[in-house]
């Protein structure tokens, strides 16, 4: 599947939304989301190939039942 990938202008979310579709016709009850920018545009998802950062298998799931999938984006530094 290609995917398109828009970040929140709010937080350090992502929507990630089948290629091509037009954001503005979604209704995502997240508030984050109610403007976003490109990030990514038509990028390859394949489980079998990971990514850094993207849950595939969720963000799949999510985009079969609900037209998209908002990913968060958090960083842990643990030291010693």
């Amino acid at each position: 599947m290609r995917i398109d990938v828009y970040k929140s202008n709010k937080s350090s979310k992502y929507l990630v939304v089948p290629a091509g579709t037009n954001v503005a016709e979604l209704t995502v009850s997240d508030v984050d989301m109610a403007v976003v920018s490109i990030f990514k545009k038509d990028v390859e998802i394949d489980p079998k190939k990971p990514l850094i950062g993207l849950d595939q298998q969720a963000a799949l799931a999510a985009i079969a039942v609900d037209g998209y999938y908002i990913q968060s984006i958090k960083i842990d530094i643990k030291i010693g």
